[in-house]
């Protein structure tokens, strides 16, 4: 257990999960915390003011940690004011909730962190909040994933002789923790994208961007995706990504506009970024990476090009994939879809590779009968 004095003391101003050390200390001390993968998540254990144990999810694209806002008031934590916040797309102001001590994996100990209250809705199963990215850029630290282990170092992080260095990578902003950012390669197209372990997708990139790494957004098939609540379109690239070490034939990429201000080309998610371990020198505003050994996950996509909405109570084709079972089917946005229910819909609709989802379709006074057979159009 870290002792009082190894404590990093929160700012009442600072929204950064952790500050400075409150005073020098010896060379060389190196914590170690437990993380683990699930829900598609990267989340750490931890207590609250005592309470707990509480899963929280590691977010190194977010500037302010979060707390889900029933567990904040069931624990009593201090508030200090609202604050004006853009959460998940969506900009509000959101009360600011003290813990006078958060203790993670019963082996770090942190005073005074300060976390945004919201209603908690898309985290996970079971996951109370966000450690926003000063949990690697505001000291020295290490994502391990392949022993499953969170390295905090106050007194400055290892050698890294064999890993690859990635320069200007750690951003300050205005307010919050400062971005974590890296360099990546797609067509021989340079991106420098945020690393964003809170994104469930693998990369997403601008148009822009996705244009200059030789991606047809306009000629090749793409599915119909969504990422912040807006479209997107998910492309296989016929060229191979680079990333720290690691390179992926063929990756399947998010395509969009609908991208922070701050982002340059785009976002690397948690898929891809789990196969590399991360650790940062904030003091050289350097990430450095090299290959975990973790597998890739297994690809999924929405294989019959077939978006629905529901608008009262009827289901309605919004989005159709080019090149798509849908598109071939001849649905067209507007069209009432009829057979299941919604969410069953959906999991049908996203099913594995040779599925077939029978559905009824309206247009005008007419209906038909047809058969989508998902398959990898893309």
């Amino acid at each position: 257990m870290v002792t009082r004095r190894d404590v990093l003391v929160g700012s009442a101003s600072a929204i950064a999960l952790l500050a400075l050390p409150a005073r020098a200390a010896s060379a060389g001390r190196a914590y170690e915390v437990p993380i683990q993968l699930a829900s598609r998540r990267l989340l750490v254990s931890c207590t609250i003011e005592g309470k707990g144990p509480f899963a929280l999810g590691i977010d190194t694209g977010g500037v302010t940690s979060v707390i889900q806002l029933d567990l904040a008031r069931r624990l009593r934590l201090k508030q200090r004011g609202l604050t004006p916040l853009g959460l998940a797309g969506r900009y509000d102001r959101y009360p600011m909730f003290e813990a006078r001590e958060v203790i993670f994996g019963n082996t770090f100990r942190q005073e005074g962190v300060l976390l945004a209250g919201t209603e908690g809705k898309g985290l996970g199963n079971g996951i109370v909040g966000m450690l926003a990215a000063g949990c690697l850029t505001s000291m020295d630290s290490e994502l391990d994933f392949a022993a499953m282990r969170w390295r905090l170092f106050p007194d400055g992080g290892p050698d890294r002789t064999g890993w690859i260095a990635h320069e200007d990578s750690v951003s300050s902003a205005r307010l919050g923790s400062p971005h974590l950012f890296g360099q990546a390669s797609l067509g021989g197209k340079a991106l420098r994208c945020l690393f964003d372990t809170g994104a469930p997708g693998t990369i997403l990139l601008f148009t822009k961007a996705a244009r200059q790494a030789g991606i047809d957004v306009d000629g090749q098939n793409w599915s119909p995706a969504i990422t912040n609540g807006k479209d997107a379109r998910l492309y296989r690239s016929r060229q191979s990504l680079t990333i720290g070490g690691l390179t992926i034939d063929r990756p399947l990429i998010r395509v969009t506009d609908n991208l922070p201000n701050f982002v340059d080309d785009g976002i690397v998610g948690l898929p891809t970024i789990q196969r590399l371990n991360l650790a940062t020198d904030v003091k050289a505003g350097r990430l450095w990476t090299r290959a975990s050994g973790l597998p890739a996950r297994p690809e999924d996509y929405n294989m019959s090009g077939l978006w629905i909405d529901q608008k009262g109570r009827e289901i309605v084709a919004g989005r159709i994939g080019k090149g798509s079972p849908a598109e071939r089917a001849g649905i067209a946005p507007g069209d009432r879809i009829e057979g299941f229910a919604f969410g069953e819909m959906i999991a049908r609709l996203n099913g594995p590779l040779g599925n077939r989802v029978a559905l009824r379709v309206h247009r005008g006074g007419s209906a038909r009968d047809v058969t989508l057979v998902l398959e990898d159009y893309l």
